[in-house]
């Protein structure tokens, strides 16, 4: 996936835990998001369960970038930070 940015308001439902999250994938890649997760302290990005996970590029406007759990292969590069 090729994002551009995500942001909130300040009204987000509870079931939202992060700004993107992915269950269960096999070979994803996230390429240029820029973004924060719904409310302070959640994820800009977060990953479970899955294999072959890219993140290039990425960058958290607040808050964690990346929370990633049961997830094997996982590859980021440098330029994917928090800022």
């Amino acid at each position: 996936w090729k994002w551009s940015s995500l942001r909130w308001n300040s009204a987000v439902p509870a079931f939202f835990r992060a700004g993107i999250e992915l269950a269960g994938f096999r070979d994803a890649a996230i390429d240029g998001f820029d973004g924060t997760g719904p409310r302070d302290g959640t994820p800009a990005i977060w990953l479970h369960n899955g294999s072959g996970a890219r993140v290039t590029g990425a960058r958290a406007a607040r808050g964690p970038l990346l929370k990633y759990e049961a997830v094997t292969n996982l590859t980021r590069d440098s330029s994917a930070v928090t800022k």
